[in-house]
């Protein structure tokens, strides 16, 4: 290979080189950015009670709860519940459907681990019950698919 055609050649490849690797640094910053937001989406409407587990297979575990057996519970009681967020109250603070009732739920950020759900995702939420003025309400601390 002629002395022009070999730096041309290396020229060429430097050149890829430096655009791969550009892309790849751009990705690596990108990616943990994207993936640290996580929430909830109130862009659909919740599903109606009565279909909220229709194309669900539901094993309801020993340690899973329902709304409305909640009440009865001491304060600090670690629960599971299974249903849905439908909708966003405050910053940190959602409403939680399952099919006996509504709760409170607070959900901060950090607990999405940056996963989307909306009002039709059916969610497991994990956290310690606590009641203030006679309302009950769940500090999540965490939240996944069933």
């Amino acid at each position: 290979m002629e002395p022009a055609m070999q730096k041309q050649y290396f020229s060429q490849i430097r050149l890829q080189f430096v655009n791969v690797t550009g892309m790849l640094l751009a990705s690596f910053i990108a990616i943990p950015a994207l993936a640290a937001q996580g929430g909830f989406s109130a862009e659909k409407e919740p599903v109606a009670t009565e279909r909220m587990y229709a194309g669900h297979k539901v094993q309801q575990e020993n340690s899973q709860n329902r709304i409305q057996a909640v009440s009865s519970m001491h304060e600090g009681a670690w629960i599971t519940l299974e249903g849905n967020v439908i909708s966003q109250q405050q910053e940190e603070w959602y409403t939680f459907r399952d099919p006996t009732g509504t709760i409170k739920v607070r959900i901060p950020q950090k607990v999405w681990n940056g996963q989307h759900f909306d009002a039709q995702d059916l969610v497991r939420v994990s956290g310690q019950m606590s009641r203030e003025n006679g309302t009950t309400s769940l500090n999540v601390e965490v939240i996944k698919k069933p």
